[in-house]
């Protein structure tokens, strides 16, 4: 401070606040005299001269909507994304589909692309720009960002809410379903950051119709076209889902159906979209860089 109050005047400018707002019941701790260096003595001191600060201390309640972590991914359904969606449009950002749509609560195309106008806006990198809302992005937004509660255990399909996309898998608990389905170091990380890329760790996402009418389903999003040789009875356990990845990647050596590398698909898509295959590139280098080790 500038400069400080003698312990008297403190004391007299305090008993007036307390008198005028009807506090002089409230018992305080009073200030010692050799804080201040000021006059001692029985009436140096008022029993209620710290009340009015106590009182006027009370912290302000934040009032911005809630955004909830576990809506901050491609396919979720809340009234989160409504708000999110409600704050793009708002702040110009949104596509023209999402503005004739209006904030219907979904997370599909038209917000993920708003969401990535918005944050090349604020000064993300083409490649951070990915179109899912993280803290940082909530907050410029205007929305408050609230962490949701992972579980401490591997969930598997029977113990996951029927009808919800479940809670999503920590670092720690994706790393052990991996280890699970046979993956193992180098290609391990590789595989967590397209689990990470394509899920967000969370079992249970299913997309929407993609243009051939097939849905990509649990952690890896395995595509329909694989139900001619695989059971998806389990497809949304995560460790049968990781075991399904573990087989199209030949045991971890080759993830083009995931379009990494420049074989297969991979190769087919660097050809006809190179945008596109680089961005994919991108997004596992960047959840890749997560891996808890």
């Amino acid at each position: 401070m500038a400069q400080l109050l003698t312990k008297s005047t403190a004391c007299t400018l305090a008993v007036s606040v307390v008198a005028t707002l009807g506090l002089a019941g409230i018992p305080v701790i009073a200030v010692a005299s050799s804080s201040v260096g000021a006059t001692t003595g029985p009436a140096a001191v008022s029993p209620n001269a710290a009340a009015p600060a106590a009182f006027l201390a009370k912290p302000r309640a934040n009032k911005k909507p809630v955004f909830k972590a576990s809506s901050a991914r491609y396919g979720a359904q809340s009234a989160s994304v409504r708000k999110l969606q409600r704050q793009l449009i708002k702040k110009r950002v949104a596509t023209v589909g999402l503005r004739q749509a209006g904030a219907t609560g979904a997370y599909y195309v038209q917000t993920q692309a708003s969401v990535k106008n918005f944050q090349r806006k604020i000064g993300y990198s083409p490649a951070a720009a990915t179109g899912i809302v993280d803290a940082r992005t909530v907050k410029r937004l205007g929305l408050r960002w609230v962490a949701t509660p992972v579980t401490s255990t591997i969930m598997t399909s029977g113990e996951l809410p029927t009808g919800t996309n479940g809670g999503a898998l920590s670092a720690v608990q994706l790393k052990s379903v991996l280890v699970a389905a046979g993956f193992r170091e180098p290609a391990i990380r590789t595989a967590w950051g397209i689990a990470m890329r394509e899920s967000r760790a969370y079992p249970r996402v299913v997309s929407p119709k993609n243009s051939n009418g097939t849905r990509d389903h649990g952690l890896f999003q395995i595509n329909d076209v694989h139900r001619a040789h695989t059971d998806f009875t389990n497809i949304y356990d995560p460790v049968f889902n990781a075991s399904v990845a573990y087989r199209l990647s030949d045991g971890g050596t080759s993830f083009s159906h995931w379009g990494i590398g420049t074989s297969g698909w991979a190769g087919t898509l660097k050809r006809d979209n190179p945008t596109y295959w680089q961005f994919l590139q991108d997004e596992m280098a960047r959840f890749r860089a997560q891996y808890p080790g």
